[in-house]
């Protein structure tokens, strides 16, 4: 049949239990350059040739649905994330409940 092993439910891939950090990051990321870097750029080459130009945020065009469906994504997953969370509380899961990095004790 196949050479490859079947995949183990439990093991998470490193993109899966990472994609709502990076998502988080990401639209972090967009909005420091649409609102902070892009108009002190733009600025600073206005003063350097005298010319004038405006910055006009990218991804408040098309009446802002950039940030609408970015903070439907990221709230509506931080959400799902806390009531994941709140399940396996109510289940003693310690594993759901343990940021990525931190150690989890086995069950004794």
């Amino acid at each position: 049949m196949s050479d490859f092993p079947a995949p183990n439910p439990t093991d998470d891939h490193w993109f899966y239990s990472s994609w709502r950090p990076a998502m988080a990051y990401q639209y972090l990321a967009v909005c420091i350059f649409d609102f902070i870097l892009a108009p002190v750029l733009v600025g600073v080459y206005s003063a350097m040739f005298n010319e004038y130009h405006v910055w006009a945020p990218i991804t408040l065009q098309a009446a802002g649905i950039y940030h609408v469906a970015m903070g439907a994504i990221v709230g509506v997953t931080s959400w799902s994330r806390g009531q994941e969370r709140i399940c396996a509380l109510n289940n003693n899961d310690t594993s759901a409940v343990a940021p990525v990095d931190a150690p989890v004790d086995p069950p004794k």
